[in-house]
């Protein structure tokens, strides 16, 4: 297949387009005109549907329009639901796009305009296709996003006791030291009340 590449607008970041108002999750009505001046360019350029798997690729030119301190990371997601929304791609889940690649070019020009350009093509071999998996680092394997802790040694549990310890002995000296000024207040107050 030959690649397929066109032009759509710029897109916005999945930030501004997405946020929780009370209970329910709306979707900003400008997302939804993207998504619509999307379908209107997949049209337009005559685009067919993409491999399945396909390779991804945006491009930004920056210019008017484009805020330099943009996160590229952020505009993938709308523009990959805008070109499932049109069609061209069936899913965008990693067995449909396995590659992504997002790049970006300062402008030539002051009087340039910032543009956007999407490239549908095959996936192609990469370094991490030929690449020969280690034994899992124990660094990696030892990494627990959960509540609870995976330990890797005994020196790792000792050390987080410890600290426990630390802590909880820092708590008590604190809560002593204010029962103490609250008593010393108290008796001060009964002094002055005596005299």
């Amino acid at each position: 297949m030959t690649p397929q590449i066109f032009e759509i607008p710029l897109p916005p970041s999945i930030n501004a387009t997405r946020g929780r108002f009370g209970h329910v999750r709306k979707v900003d009505p400008n997302l939804l005109k993207f998504y619509d001046a999307v379908a209107i360019c997949v049209q337009y350029y005559g685009i067919k549907p993409a491999p399945n798997p396909c390779r991804f690729e945006l491009g930004i030119v920056g210019g008017r329009g484009w805020i330099v301190s943009a996160d590229l990371d952020n505009r993938i997601k709308p523009v990959l639901d805008a070109l499932q929304h049109a069609g061209v791609l069936e899913e965008d889940n990693v067995v449909h796009v396995p590659q992504e690649e997002l790049l970006y070019r300062a402008r030539v020009h002051r009087s340039d305009i910032g543009r956007c350009f999407i490239r549908l093509s095959e996936p192609r071999p990469t370094w991490l296709d030929e690449l020969e998996l280690p034994a899992p680092s124990p660094v990696a394997t030892g990494v627990s996003y959960g509540k609870k802790r995976n330990y890797k040694t005994a020196e790792h549990r000792q050390a987080d006791e410890a600290r426990a310890v630390e802590s909880a002995r820092v708590q008590g000296l604190r809560r002593d030291a204010a029962r103490r000024r609250r008593r010393n207040s108290r008796a001060a107050r009964r002094r002055r009340k005596g005299e």
